[in-house]
């Protein structure tokens, strides 16, 4: 596989993955330029700061000058208002679409999520399918990444909820925890997106999942996460399916940061999808969880 390292915009840079993946495309030799909202911080380190916001092109058209490459992982994940999801999830991929367009940036790789595989699907997995569509229409040459539920330093909101509930003996959990997750190291879904990046060639127009190396139940992944910190395993108790989902409607009256909805279905619905593909095309290979947790 030829490697080809060119100047390269991230978005979303300041957030959960920023710091990794920044770590391994300095290792590798990108030279990189970070998009911030503005009144952000003034230094990320190994990336250039430029200030920008996806949901204004004009700002992106002037931080894409000189770029070549965009990995777009700027979004909102969790939200009380359904129209955020549209504005920075589904139109802001628009305007980077159209920025790159403007100033001749030819490759795009979007980071998605593997929730837009969900049978039903909840504003936030909506969004990036639509996003996703845009990514498709676009004339780029793109690739689309699906990552699972993220852990590690930083991981998601899943994962830091599992670290919380791993101190109590008893947790009730929707459907008994039974919902089946392939959870990826912060880590190697960078080293996964550097290899992809130097991927100069039969990786356009693909769409990969990229997870970790273990599948495991809601409930193993919390015994697991107890067992590295030295804790009992907890007592499950199971929540019905339909009772969980009834609660978390009644909860969305109430004023609250996020749709307690939408956050149910991530606990409700499998995320174990199949990396064949990117195992093929450009050697993806994440490491156990074990000890990492």
């Amino acid at each position: 596989m030829d490697v080809i390292k060119r100047n390269i915009l991230v978005t979303g840079a300041g957030g959960t993955l920023g710091a990794a993946l920044l770590s391994q495309m300095n290792a590798r030799g990108w030279s990189v330029r970070a998009l911030v909202l503005p009144g952000g911080p003034t230094q990320i380190p190994g990336a250039e700061v430029v200030f920008g916001d996806v949901r204004s092109q004009e700002s992106l058209e002037k931080a894409l000058e000189g770029v070549e490459t965009v990995l777009h992982m700027a979004g909102v994940i969790l939200s009380p208002d359904p129209q955020i999801y549209q504005d920075v999830n589904v139109f802001g991929t628009r305007n980077i679409i159209n920025a790159c367009k403007v100033t001749g940036v030819a490759r795009l790789i979007f980071v998605s999520s593997v929730s837009v595989d969900y049978a039903t699907k909840n504003a936030y997995s909506q969004s990036k399918a639509d996003a996703e569509e845009f990514v498709r229409q676009s004339g780029l040459c793109w690739t689309i990444v699906r990552p699972t539920l993220l852990v590690g330093p930083g991981g998601g909101a899943e994962y830091k909820l599992f670290g919380l509930l791993s101190g109590f003996p008893l947790v009730v959990l929707p459907a008994g925890g039974r919902a089946k997750k392939r959870p990826v190291h912060v880590d190697d879904l960078a080293v996964g997106l550097c290899q992809l990046l130097e991927c100069s060639g039969g990786c356009e127009e693909r769409v990969y999942s990229l997870g970790g190396a273990d599948s495991l139940t809601l409930r193993e992944m919390l015994s697991e996460i107890a067992r590295e910190k030295g804790l009992r395993n907890p007592c499950v108790l199971s929540l019905p399916a339909p009772l969980a989902k009834m609660t978390a409607r009644l909860l969305d009256v109430f004023p609250h940061r996020f749709s307690y909805s939408q956050a149910m279905q991530g606990l409700l619905n499998d995320a174990n999808p199949p990396m064949d593909s990117a195992q093929r095309d450009f050697s993806y290979a994440p490491q156990s969880l074990k000890g990492r947790w």
